[in-house]
């Protein structure tokens, strides 16, 4: 008689479809968690001072632009002013007289301008 071995019992395998998770040294949720909130609330404070860049930019331009415009118009409003007095001036009066086109001026707008 021969002498038999008992049947050696397959060893279980545990069948998964996933492999088995390697872990990994990562920060706490604590701290990634801090990290998208500071990083969400930097986007939105740029965002924010774009905004209002824009806004003080665009006053800034209007202001200056008004600046300028005041400027001109005081620069221009001399410029005729001289032009006036020259005009109004007696010695060109009394030109426009000569030549025909206006009465001879009389004393009462010598002392007028006289007054002035």
């Amino acid at each position: 008689m021969k002498a038999t071995l008992p049947k050696a019992k397959p060893r279980r395998r545990l069948i998964t479809t996933t492999r088995p998770r390697v872990k990994k040294e990562a920060l706490p949720k604590v701290l990634t968690r801090l990290g998208v909130i500071t990083t969400v609330v930097i986007v939105f404070l740029l965002f924010l001072q774009a905004i209002i860049g824009k806004f003080s930019l665009t006053s800034l331009y209007k202001k200056n632009s008004f600046q300028k415009k005041a400027q001109v118009l005081q620069e221009e409003n001399v410029f005729l002013k001289g032009q006036l007095s020259e005009l109004l001036s007696p010695l060109m009066i009394e030109k426009m007289a000569l030549s025909g086109n206006m009465e001879r001026p009389t004393k009462v707008y010598y002392l007028r301008v006289g007054k002035q």
